[in-house]
């Protein structure tokens, strides 16, 4: 795969094992509560006017229960439309006014979407931060 990064002295930019070179800045990528029925929070874009689509790393989930209950939440990666999930989380137990955050290094390609849901709406709160790989262009 191509996801694996290593840094090429520049700051800001690293280089995929095939050569591509990225140029990397921080990213809120979603902030808002969890319903209780599965929601796209994000959908990676699939150009933002370069030759190759960009990808979008995400670095850290942050979930706060304000509720007084323990509740569970489900966050997956799907492509388009497809019912076909992969979960980052299934069902995961959070207690009772608890803030988890679940540090990552997940590779979003273009047009792939992450959804979630929680047990009762409006209970959970979620932050999901990353960055934005853009394609450097070569000269």
């Amino acid at each position: 795969m191509n996801e694996t990064l290593q840094p090429t002295g520049v700051p800001g930019v690293a280089r995929t094992r095939t050569g591509g070179a990225y140029f990397e800045h921080p990213k809120r990528i979603y902030w808002g509560q969890l319903t209780g029925s599965d929601a796209t929070l994000y959908t990676a874009p699939s150009t933002l006017g370069q030759l190759y689509p960009p990808k979008v790393r995400i670095t850290d989930i942050w979930l706060c229960n304000t509720d007084s209950t323990s509740r569970t939440v489900t966050v997956q990666v799907r492509t388009g439309a497809s019912a076909t999930a992969t979960h980052i989380m299934s069902v995961m137990t959070i207690a009772a006014n608890t803030v988890v955050l679940i540090e990552c290094d997940l590779v979003l390609e273009a047009a792939e979407i992450i959804s979630g849901f929680a047990d009762v709406a409006s209970k959970v709160n979620i932050r999901i931060s990353g960055r934005e790989m853009l394609p450097q262009t070569v000269g």
